[in-house]
């Protein structure tokens, strides 16, 4: 009560005016002011035993009867008895013991003799501030030595833990109040009354790992990107891609959060050429470092606030997501949070990312995206949420030298003269469904005496898809598109139903062979009519089929010198907006970073 009384007394006195939230802070600051320093009832009350050495204030004597009617002498005692027994008392206060225990004042028993002899035991606490256990409970709870300190205290297993002051706490309300003024609103009244939550315990009651989390933590990172996998895919580059410009040319010391794969299920990673960048920054698998309570937001969100980099990029995460969504007010008074988002999938399908986070996370963070679509979709559906903004970083590719240029086109002149020759379609993307899978299924088996040769991680099996067609050859997953031997091929095909800004097609662009593309996500920001072959999604995957094999057939009979406009202008649009050096402007634009 005596902390009550005190606030209340403090904030009457300051008569706290409500006409402006500096003056009601700066009150509110005052009140907490003189809760934590005039009141006498909060300060520790003397030594009435005298257990520390002899000669100081209080102390009567060296021997007093100890539990089980033991007695000892505190100058027998070992170190770390005698640093129990200086901490106690110098927390202890014996008017609030009495005040608390009406049966130990009734009993006229003196306080701190009581609690050595009985309260400690019995499981008494004295001060919010000091957490003491002992027997089973100091056995079970005080095995950390991380949170706990542990002694025998005259033959009793004792553990004990000194908590944060009520200043930490006031702080981080004072702190948070330019972000968010109403958390004042219940005045300085409440904080006595606030809620309290032992957080290592937590941790340990969801299988985490506090000790090997922040071992694997080399040093403090300027940059944290959290992404669900290490894997060939369009959005694992794209992190790849802006680590790269954060470690190579900037100099930054970057953290790679890998939340939903282990060390073992990302084995060989390090073979894809999209994902080389990574090599650069540390990567921490969460299920292996973690422990088996990986997945829990709040959990994640405590190691993201105790890090604290400059910047944090959420890729395709949900784990980092549901952290940010349920924590990000808080982060974001710590850290620049960018979360990315590329497409809103189709009618739901995949429920991807798009449709059921914007709306969480965009009030914390900035919208990150790849394609100018998607950028308009977030302004335009959230956009009074987006108090951080929405941003546009397109893809990157690395462009193609000349000597490929010409040795390609060459090749595809040699093929498109033979009008005889058995066509060969190349496909190259993850397969399942959303990728427009049934929809070549369909088109290999219109024209079933050309040859489809598939590239990519499969989800599933081809036959679920009817990819078991024998003109249909899969060949596995491409390392580098750069790398690959195309003088085969008559053109590529890109069947997805959704996307944002597809990198395999900008790769391909570069490899100057003729693509017949959906026209899905933000491709025509890039290509034109002129430089590619555009197919809309129809509604059923055999109406699309259709328009496919058409488009096919119209390119089947372009003559060499139309091939070559159509691949060399592809090639040269992609350069103009996705080249390393547009990269690297888009991404200092958007992350504004000092340099020097």
């Amino acid at each position: 009560m005596f902390r009550k009384i005190h606030i209340q007394k403090a904030v009457q006195d300051e008569s706290i005016p409500m006409k402006s939230l500096k003056t009601f802070r700066l009150s509110f600051q005052r009140a907490i002011n003189k809760f934590s320093g005039a009141d006498p009832a909060s300060q520790p009350a003397p030594d009435s035993l005298g257990l520390l050495n002899p000669g100081l204030p209080g102390h009567s004597g060296s021997t007093l009867t100890g539990v089980a009617n033991r007695s000892f002498d505190y100058d027998t005692l070992d170190a770390a008895e005698k640093e129990f027994i200086d901490l106690v008392s110098s927390h202890f206060n014996g008017d609030l013991y009495l005040r608390r225990y009406p049966d130990v004042a009734a009993a006229r028993l003196d306080p701190f003799k009581h609690w050595l002899e009985y309260g400690l035991f019995e499981g008494r606490p004295f001060n919010p501030l000091l957490t003491v256990l002992s027997g089973e409970a100091a056995r079970m709870n005080g095995c950390d030595a991380q949170f706990w300190n542990k002694l025998t205290f005259l033959g009793v297993p004792v553990a004990y833990r000194l908590k944060n002051s009520m200043d930490n706490v006031v702080a981080q309300i004072m702190g948070q109040t330019p972000f968010e003024p109403t958390i004042l609103a219940p005045g300085a009244l409440c904080i006595p009354s606030l809620r309290e939550f032992d957080a290592p315990n937590l941790a340990d009651r969801r299988n985490i790992d506090t000790g090997a989390i922040f071992s694997a933590v080399r040093e403090r990172p300027d940059m944290v990107i959290c992404t669900p996998f290490l894997c060939a895919g369009g959005a694992e580059k794209y992190a790849a891609d802006i680590v790269d410009v954060f470690v190579k040319k900037w100099n930054k010391k970057v953290l790679v959060l890998v939340t939903e794969q282990s060390q073992e299920s990302a084995s060989g990673w390090d073979r894809l050429a999209i994902l080389d960048p990574l090599k650069e920054a540390q990567i921490i698998h969460c299920p292996d470092v973690f422990g088996p309570g990986y997945n829990s937001p709040v959990i994640f969100a405590r190691f993201l606030n105790s890090i604290r980099p400059q910047t944090l990029i959420v890729n395709n995460s949900k784990l980092a997501l549901d952290a940010v969504a349920d924590y990000g007010r808080g982060l974001s008074t710590s850290m620049e949070i960018f979360c990315t988002f590329f497409s809103m999938g189709l009618n739901g399908l995949g429920v991807p990312n798009g449709t059921r986070y914007p709306q969480r996370c965009m009030p914390f963070s900035v919208a990150l995206t790849d394609n100018g679509r998607m950028a308009t979709s977030l302004a335009k559906l959230w956009g009074p949420l987006a108090q951080k903004g929405v941003a546009t970083i397109p893809p990157r590719i690395a462009c193609s030298g000349e000597a490929i240029v010409e040795e390609q086109i060459s090749a595809l002149s040699g093929r498109f003269q033979n009008s005889s020759r058995v066509k060969r379609w190349l496909w190259v993307s993850r397969i399942e469904a959303l990728k427009g899978a049934a929809t070549l299924a369909r088109l290999a088996g219109i024209r079933s005496k050309e040859r489809f040769d598939l590239f990519g991680p499969v989800t599933g099996d081809l036959q679920q898809y009817g990819l078991d067609l024998p003109n249909i050859s899969y060949r596995g997953i491409v390392d580098d598109v750069l790398t690959m031997e195309l003088s085969q091929y008559d053109g590529f095909i890109f069947t997805s139903k959704c996307e944002g800004m597809p990198n395999v097609v900008l790769e391909m662009s570069q490899r100057c062979i003729p693509m017949v593309l959906s026209d899905v996500g933000g491709l025509r920001e890039t290509f034109t009519d002129e430089s590619v072959l555009f197919v809309a999604n129809e509604e059923s995957d055999e109406q699309t089929a259709l328009l496919f094999d058409n488009r096919l057939e119209s390119l089947g009979a372009f003559d060499p010198p139309q091939v070559e406009r159509l691949v060399r202008l592809a090639r040269a649009l992609a350069i103009e907006k996705h080249s390393p050096e547009a990269f690297t402007s888009s991404v200092e634009k958007v992350f504004a970073l000092n340099h020097d």
